[in-house]
Parts: structure tokens; C-alpha cells; sequence
């Protein structure tokens, strides 16, 4: 029998495989979990684990909410570890206002993490991915996704996979940052954001895609760390929009569809639309906390540029979004303007 309306609320789960496991016998209503609710629990590997793992795998589970949960996770095992994984059957979910610190793989082999990645099998998945943080996803990585080199959010992506069918995902508001240093001896490919080749119908507003990734081996300075990246047509996106991506560094790259996008003009005509996203540096708190900083005459470009979303009236805080201007990733600030611009904001200074 299926299990129907469980709840976790503020649980404490630690050095577990896979933190919270739901899955269900089929992605239909009379085999699957339906109405599970995550909520505020907070999943962490309080040792290195030597085992492939995960924090959140949802399998033929409908209708879940995934909620305000804190995951920090990582292993030594050979494999592709997962901060949130919606796979096989897991429709009409919402995973929102959750923070991803860390998925981290210290294996040497070649191998990467995914923040968040969902891989539904269904072209109407019906999925809200909406005001989550996601840093800290590392490990040595590869010279191609295939050998899951690191993603910050994948879509049509699971831990071993990056051509599942997986469509009707709607991405709003979320932070993923990607950082610090990896050594591989090849030259590596990460990625922010990673559309596989399986995914259709996806609407992508009001994000912040940061990836400033850095192969420090010899081998590897040819690396390329992408704010986003499709193996996917342009087609793929409904609407993809009001989106700030950022990649630096000697081995950044803006985005790729196609062939490696430089300039936001060429990353509109790979990707299609973007017609009000931006190309601008975030800055934040700090590197382990990705709220925006209120410093003067900061992250300007971000203040107000985001498209309102109906349903979505607050931040990964909980404060109040704009109605009318919201601001681009999870959280809504207030920047401290420079006096020359307090009537006119369409200075950008990001």
C-alpha cells in the first residue's frame, strides 16, 4: 500500500544515505505518496560518508511540498551525490524556501554534485522550484555531465543521469552559487544551471545563476564553469526571463546552447527571450550567506528587476516581495542608493 499525507516537520537527520526517502509504487494516485509535506527539517552528514549520498529523493510521490529544510551533505564515495532529488514520478511538487549549503564529493576520480535536480520521466510534471538558496556544490569534476560533474540546479538531471524526460518545471526566484576550487587533471565543465536534453516546457524567471568555479590543475586551465548551460533546444523554454546570470574568472563562461555564449546579446539569441535578464555581479553577505547586501550602491541591477509571479508574495524569509517590482534571486532587499540616484535607479552598479 502507498503512503498517503505524511508529514516531517523539524526533524534533526544525520549520517543517513539518503536523509529522506519517499517513493511510492507508481506516479498515479493509487500507488504513489500523495501530499507529503518536508518542512524545516534539517538533514546534514555529520561525517565524510563513504556511501553515495542524498538529502531529499522523492520516487512516484505526488503533490509534495518541500519546504524551509537546510541540507549539508558529503561523501567520499565514487558516485554523484544530490541535495534535493525529485526522480521518477515525483509531480505537482513545490520545493521552495529550502537551503542547499553544501553537496560536496571529495572522490578524485572525476566526479560532481547537484544541488538541486529533478528528472521526473513526464513532459507535465507540474513542479514549482521557487526561492531556494543553493551553495557549496563541488567536488573534482569532469570533463563532461555525463560523469556528473558539478550542477547547481539540473533539470532533466539525476544523480546519474542527464537526458531524463522531464517537463512542465517552473524555476522562479532561486540563489545558486557555485565557488571556490577543484583539481581534475582534464579540462571540466560545471554549470549553475543545466537543462539536459530531455527537458521541455520550462519557465525560468527572477534567478540568480553565479558560478565562479575554478580547476586549479595544470592540466585543466582550459576548464569552463558555465552560469548556465542546455543540451537542450530553445525550444525547451516557455519562458525563460528577468534572470541575472554571472560567471568569472579565467575559466567562466557566461552560458552555452549550442556554442559558449560570452555577452548577454549572445546568450539571448541561443537561449530565446532573457529580453530583461542581466549580466551583472551579485553581492552578497557573504560566501556561506547569499542574502543580498543592503551596501551602498549595491546589487542595484537586481533591486526591482524581477517580473511578479502569482502565488510567489514572499522571499525565502518570508518578507514581503514587491507586487508590482520584486527583485531578481531569493532574497528581497533594500539596497542603500547612492545619492545621485534616488529618483532614478536605472544606473546599474552590479
Amino acid at each position: 500500500a502507498d503512503n498517503d499525507n505524511v508529514q516531517l516537520i523539524n526533524n534533526k537527520i544525520t549520517d543517513a544515505t539518503v536523509g529522506i526517502y519517499s517513493a511510492g509504487t507508481t506516479a498515479v494516485t493509487a500507488g504513489a505518496n500523495d501530499g507529503l509535506v518536508l518542512q524545516n527539517n534539517d538533514i546534514s552528514t555529520a561525517t565524510t560518508s563513504t556511501l553515495l549520498v542524498k538529502g531529499i529523493q522523492l520516487v512516484n510521490t505526488l503533490g509534495a511540498t518541500v519546504s524551509g529544510n537546510q541540507v549539508s551533505i558529503e561523501t567520499t564515495n565514487a558516485g554523484q551525490p544530490v541535495g534535493i532529488a525529485l526522480e521518477g514520478g515525483a509531480l505537482n511538487a513545490v520545493v521552495t524556501k529550502n537551503l542547499v549549503s553544501k553537496v560536496l564529493t571529495t572522490a578524485t576520480g572525476g566526479y560532481g554534485a547537484r544541488g538541486i535536480a529533478v528528472a521526473t520521466g513526464s513532459a507535465s510534471s507540474n513542479v514549482e522550484i521557487s526561492n531556494n538558496i543553493v551553495y557549496g556544490v563541488n567536488g573534482s569534476n569532469y570533463s563532461a555531465f555525463s560523469n556528473s560533474s558539478s550542477i547547481g540546479i539540473g533539470l532533466g538531471v539525476s544523480n546519474s543521469t542527464i537526458t531524463d524526460a522531464t517537463g512542465g518545471v517552473r524555476v522562479y526566484y532561486n540563489t545558486v552559487r557555485l565557488s571556490g576550487d577543484y583539481t581534475y587533471a582534464a579540462n571540466c565543465i560545471t554549470a549553475a544551471l543545466y537543462v539536459g536534453s530531455g527537458a521541455t516546457t520550462l519557465d525560468i524567471r527572477n534567478n540568480i545563476f553565479v558560478n565562479t568555479l575554478n580547476n586549479t590543475n595544470a592540466s585543466g586551465t582550459a576548464s569552463k564553469n558555465y552560469a548556465a548551460y542546455s543540451a537542450a533546444a530553445n525550444t525547451a523554454f516557455s519562458t525563460v526571463n528577468n534572470n541575472n546570470y554571472s560567471a568569472s574568472g579565467t575559466q567562466g563562461v557566461l552560458s552555452y546552447l549550442g556554442s559558449d555564449a560570452t555577452t548577454l546579446a549572445a546568450l539571448q539569441t541561443a537561449f530565446g527571450g532573457n529580453a530583461n535578464s542581466q549580466v551583472a555581479t551579485p553581492s552578497f553577505v557573504s560566501g556561506t550567506d547569499l542574502h543580498l547586501t543592503n551596501a551602498l550602491g549595491a546589487n542595484l541591477c537586481l533591486n526591482g528587476k524581477a517580473t511578479p509571479i502569482a502565488g510567489i508574495t514572499t522571499d525565502i524569509d518570508g518578507d514581503t516581495r514587491n507586487a508590482t517590482t520584486p527583485d531578481i534571486g531569493a532574497d528581497e532587499f533594500n539596497p542603500t542608493l547612492p545619492t545621485f540616484l534616488v529618483t532614478n535607479q536605472s544606473a546599474c552598479f552590479g
